[in-house]
C-alpha cells in the first residue's frame, strides 16, 4: 500500500512537470503565431464561396462575420480553437478524476501531450471532438427534442470536417447490429438514423470535394483579410488547395511511408509497433479502478472500434499524430459513456478473440503503476522519422527542460 502511495505521489510530480512543460510550450505557439497558409490556419478558411463543398461551414462563418461585423478570422480561430481545447482538457480531466483513471495519461504523448508538441491544437479536430462528444452524450437521451439537436449536431459536424462521420459510423454500426440481435427495438429505430445519417453524409461530401475552380474561387474572397502573421506574398493556401485532391494524392503519401528507411528504421513497422503500444496503454489506463475489469472491457471493444474509424485516415495521409490522438481520444470519450448492455453483448459473442486480446495485455502490463512506456512513446506529427520520434517523448521533454534551466543558471554566472 505504501509503495503504491509512494509511485502515485512521484507520477503526479511528473503529471506536474508535464502540464507547466506543455501549457509553456502551448503559450510559445501562441506567441509564434501562424501565418494564413499554413494547415493550421488555410484548414479554417475552406467555404462556399465557389459552391457548396466539403468542410465549407466554419470558413463561410468567418467570412460573413468579417464582412459584417469587421471580425478578424485569425483571432476568432484561435480563441475557438484555445477554448476547444480548454474544454477538451477539463472533460477529460474530469471523467479521469471520476473513474480513478491515472491524470498522467493525459499529460503524455497518449492525448495532450501530443496536441501540443504536434502544434495541431489549432485544427477542426479539437471542436470535431468537442462535437462528438455532445453527440455520444445525447445519444443515451430518450427525449425526442434531444434526439433532434443530436442529428442536427451531426449535420453540423459533417460541415465542418468529415472526420467526424469517420469517428461515428463505426460505433453507430456496431451499435445498431447488437441492437438488432439483442432484439431491442426502442433503441434501434434512433441507432438507424444516425447510422443513415451518417452514411449519406459522408457520401455527399465524397462527391462535393471541390475542383480548381472551387479552389480559386475560395482563395479571392479571402484576398484583402487581415491576417497578424501573413508576411509572405505566396498564391498557395495549404488545406485550400488540397480539398480537391482525389484518391490517388492520399495514397501517394502512403507510398511514401512504405519506402521510409529513415536511419535504416523501416517507418511502417515503427507505426505498427506504435499501434500496439497505443493499445497496451489504453488497456492499462483503468488498473488502479476498482471496477477495472468492466472499463477494460470497454476498452477493449472501443479501441478496436475506433481504430477501425481511422484506419482509413492512416492509408490516405501522415498525419499519424492526429490520427492516433482521434483514435485515444474517441475511444475514451466512448468508455466514458458506454452502454454497458452492449460491451458484454460483443465481450460475450466474440469472447474467443476478446480472451486472446485480453490475455497477450495482462501479459504485457507488468504493474499497475509501469509508465516507462509513457516516457519513451514518441509520436512523430507526420510521416516519420528517428529525430521528430525522440523529441516528441515525454522523456525528452523533461530532459530537455531541465538542461535548458541549468545552461541558464551557467550563464548567469
Amino acid at each position: 500500500m505504501i509503495k503504491n502511495l509512494k509511485d502515485i505521489k512521484v507520477s503526479n510530480y511528473f503529471t506536474f512537470l508535464l502540464v507547466v512543460i506543455l501549457f509553456g510550450q502551448l503559450i510559445r505557439n501562441l506567441l509564434f503565431g501562424y501565418e494564413k497558409k499554413t494547415w493550421n490556419i488555410s484548414e479554417f478558411l475552406i467555404n462556399y464561396e465557389g459552391g457548396y463543398v466539403r468542410r465549407g461551414l466554419l470558413g463561410q462563418l468567418l467570412l460573413w462575420l468579417f464582412n459584417y461585423l469587421g471580425v478578424v478570422p485569425y483571432y476568432l480561430i484561435i480563441c475557438i480553437c484555445f477554448l476547444s481545447l480548454f474544454f477538451l482538457i477539463i472533460y477529460f480531466f474530469l471523467n479521469f478524476q471520476k473513474n480513478n483513471f491515472p491524470i498522467i495519461y493525459l499529460a503524455s504523448i497518449l492525448f495532450f501531450s501530443n496536441v501540443i508538441v504536434n502544434d495541431f491544437w489549432v485544427r477542426k479536430d479539437i471542436i470535431i471532438l468537442n462535437v462528438f462528444i455532445l453527440i455520444v452524450f445525447l445519444d443515451k437521451k430518450r427525449n425526442v427534442i434531444l434526439q433532434l439537436f443530436k442529428y442536427l449536431l451531426i449535420i453540423i459536424g459533417a460541415l465542418i470536417h468529415e472526420s467526424i462521420i469517420f469517428l461515428l459510423i463505426p460505433y453507430l454500426f456496431v451499435k445498431t447490429t447488437s441492437l438488432i440481435k439483442l432484439k431491442n427495438r426502442a433503441l434501434l429505430f434512433d441507432s438507424g438514423i444516425n447510422l443513415s445519417l451518417a452514411i449519406f453524409l459522408l457520401l455527399f461530401n465524397t462527391l462535393n470535394k471541390g475542383n480548381e475552380l472551387i479552389v480559386s474561387k475560395i482563395k479571392n474572397s479571402w484576398n484583402g483579410v487581415y491576417f497578424p502573421y501573413d508576411t509572405r506574398v505566396d498564391e498557395s493556401i495549404d488545406a485550400v488547395d488540397a480539398i480537391g485532391w482525389d484518391l490517388m494524392t492520399g495514397l501517394r503519401y502512403t507510398f511514401k511511408t512504405l519506402l521510409n528507411f529513415d536511419n535504416g528504421i523501416y517507418a511502417p513497422l515503427v507505426i505498427l509497433i506504435t499501434i500496439l503500444v497505443v493499445f497496451l496503454l489504453l488497456y492499462s489506463i483503468p488498473l488502479r479502478n476498482n471496477k477495472s475489469e468492466r472499463k477494460r472491457q470497454a476498452i477493449m471493444v472501443y479501441s478496436i472500434v475506433q481504430f477501425l474509424a481511422v484506419l482509413p485516415l492512416f492509408l490516405l495521409g501522415w498525419d499519424y499524430a492526429r490520427w492516433f490522438f482521434l483514435w485515444t481520444a474517441s475511444t475514451m470519450i466512448l468508455v466514458f459513456n458506454s452502454d454497458i448492455q452492449i460491451v458484454e453483448y460483443i465481450v460475450d459473442k466474440h469472447k474467443i478473440s476478446m480472451g486472446k486480446i485480453k490475455f497477450i495485455c495482462d501479459k504485457f502490463i507488468f504493474s499497475n503503476n509501469n509508465y516507462l512506456l509513457l516516457f519513451i512513446l514518441g509520436i512523430p506529427a507526420y510521416s516519420w522519422n528517428l529525430l521528430q520520434y525522440v523529441k516528441t517523448t515525454s522523456a525528452f521533454l523533461i530532459i530537455n527542460k531541465i538542461s535548458l534551466v541549468i545552461l541558464m543558471i551557467r550563464n548567469s554566472f
